[in-house]
């Protein structure tokens, strides 16, 4: 397949044993056993890694790197199902795998994660699997254009590539705990389908306030300066 930036989403169609992940992660978040999460960026964003520089070192990193990157010692003695299973998925190389809690009433601001120029990484769309394991309802995800946007259709058990050069944030408006999980690796094949996206109309400056972070290099002034870049003609997409 060939790659394509201007890809939102792949759906990948991956068995997941949602229960058992579901378990072993509400034994962490029961336990407080997570690190807050880029908090200048969200409210309520905690992480716990499982496969990482450790438990609750949430951020950075070169890809690789075997005197850094190991399964963590709490994921292997809390998560013994969830690190089995990751052990089994198609990839040459593991990067990092992570739990990713959004308490309820919690959120991610406007970001994006790479610039448009920036080299794909190993699919279609990008490196990253994020993988709804508990996905309340009225919580979501959106992608963030010009004159539009549009949500990701997570639902439990639902795994994507997400092309995060898109902005997009998050909103948890919900009485539980969003449980997510994210994982960098060098992807084998897998079977991915293109899911059409459906978009609403509304200006990049008009959505939620709480959306919009208050630092130099994420607020609505660098928002107006960069949205075009990353507005492509979706149209195909719909």
């Amino acid at each position: 397949m060939t790659k394509n930036l201007n890809i939102p989403y792949l759906k990948v169609n991956l068995t997941v044993p949602v229960l058992d992940i579901c378990d072993e992660a509400t034994h962490l978040l029961e336990n407080n056993m997570y690190e807050p999460h880029r908090s200048d960026d969200g409210h309520g964003w905690n992480v716990f890694t499982l496969f990482g520089e450790g438990e609750y070192i949430t951020i950075g990193g070169n890809w690789g790197d075997p005197a850094k990157y190991h399964w963590t010692k709490l994921a292997e003695k809390y998560c013994p199902k969830t690190v089995e299973w990751l052990k089994s998925l198609p990839y040459t190389e593991i990067y990092r795998a992570r739990f990713m809690f959004l308490e309820p009433q919690g959120h991610i601001k406007i970001h994006h994660d790479k610039e448009p120029n920036e080299t794909l990484g190993h699919t279609v769309v990008d490196d990253a699997m994020n993988i709804a394991i508990k996905h309340p309802q009225g919580c979501y995800m959106r992608q963030v254009y010009k004159d539009h946007y549009n949500e990701v259709p997570f639902d439990d058990g639902t795994v994507f590539f997400f092309n995060n050069r898109y902005f997009h944030y998050v909103y948890n408006n919900s009485t539980q705990t969003r449980i997510h999980m994210i994982i960098h690796a060098k992807w084998l094949p897998l079977h991915t389908e293109y899911t059409k996206i459906n978009l609403i109309e509304k200006n990049y400056l008009d959505h939620e306030e709480f959306a919009y972070s208050n630092n130099a290099w994420n607020n609505k002034e660098a928002l107006n300066e960069k949205i075009s870049a990353y507005t492509p003609d979706l149209s195909y997409h719909c």
